[in-house]
Formats: structure tokens, C-alpha cells, sequence
């Protein structure tokens, strides 16, 4: 079993410090599906709530220690 002494590399068109950029959807745009645009809106909403309560919590207990 011969090894392929010639072993043959990709090479990026970029250079080292480059980076590709994605872009970015739209946020109006929608997804297609409705189980993903229901989960990611209930997602959002859980987070925003979690969120809040968080910062009143955070907020009783900083009034609460001075």
C-alpha cells in the first residue's frame, strides 16, 4: 500500500486575516415554517420574561443591601 507522495492542499481565495462575512437576514423576513417562526417567537417572549424578572429581582435586592 503506497502512500500519495503528493498530497495536494485547498487553498482559500482569502487572505489570513480575512474573514467571510455572512449576511444577515432581514428581521422582517419570516421563515417559511411555522413550527420554527412559533418556537422562536415563544423563545423570544420566555427570554423577555426571564429577562424582566431578572432585572426586578436584581433591582430588590441591590434597594434591599443598601
Amino acid at each position: 500500500m503506497e502512500k500519495n507522495p503528493k498530497k495536494t492542499k485547498l487553498k482559500s481565495s482569502r487572505r489570513p486575516g480575512e474573514y467571510k462575512r455572512k449576511s444577515a437576514p432581514e428581521p422582517s423576513e419570516e421563515h417559511k415554517n411555522p413550527i420554527v417562526r412559533f418556537l422562536a417567537r415563544t423563545g423570544y417572549t420566555v427570554w423577555l420574561i426571564v429577562l424582566g424578572i431578572g432585572i426586578v429581582i436584581a433591582f430588590v435586592v441591590s434597594v434591599a443591601l443598601l
